[in-house]
């Protein structure tokens, strides 16, 4: 497995993407995008919105993204999951077996 942090992607529109962070396993790919916002505030869409967007110019079928918030959108999560975008709090992410996120 292999896992690389801050790393520019060229995307076959011929952009490079920023991705927090990058993890390949065999064939399997993973885009992970850290995201840190106010505690007052809940996870938007645009959010979900931008790591899908950067998934799909770098061809990648799974992204996870991992907050500093446990609430999200509705709009967020329905994108999310629908696009098999995993959502994370941070703490749980922490706890998580990195093999388990390929599954």
């Amino acid at each position: 497995m292999m896992y690389e942090n801050s790393a520019f992607s060229r995307g076959k529109s011929g952009v490079d993407q920023d991705v927090d962070i990058f993890c390949e396993k065999d064939t399997k790919r993973i885009l992970v995008e850290c995201k840190r916002i106010g505690s007052t505030k809940s996870l938007p869409l645009d959010v979900v919105l931008n790591l899908f967007a950067r998934m799909s110019d770098l061809e990648i079928k799974k992204g996870v993204i991992v907050t500093t918030v446990q609430d999200i959108s509705n709009e967020a999560k329905m994108f999310a999951e629908y696009y098999g975008i995993t959502i994370l709090y941070i703490s749980d992410f922490l706890k998580l077996d990195l093999d388990s996120i390929f599954n």
